[in-house]
């Protein structure tokens, strides 16, 4: 499975997250990792935690969560 990167500085735009979900690409955003599969779309935080699963991930999803990671917002359990 291919992984495309994006830091902080140039986030892909909800289309186009939702483009390479959907030709089996896994996708880093700053640390976190998405991966589509059966049951929808899994979020790993950079700490390695299962932080997310969205069964239905359409623009309006895809457009939150970017702007929650352009935030600095994390996912998940991370340690303190």
């Amino acid at each position: 499975m291919k992984t495309t990167s994006f830091r902080i500085s140039s986030l892909p735009t909800p289309a186009e997250l939702l483009s390479l979900l959907k030709h089996d690409e896994a996708v880093e955003l700053d640390g976190n990792t998405l991966i589509r599969d059966d049951d929808g779309v899994w979020l790993t935080n950079a700490y390695g935690v299962d932080a997310a699963l969205w069964q239905s991930f359409g623009e309006a999803e895809a457009a939150r969560l970017l702007d929650r990671v352009a935030a600095g917002i994390e996912y998940g359990l991370v340690p303190v």
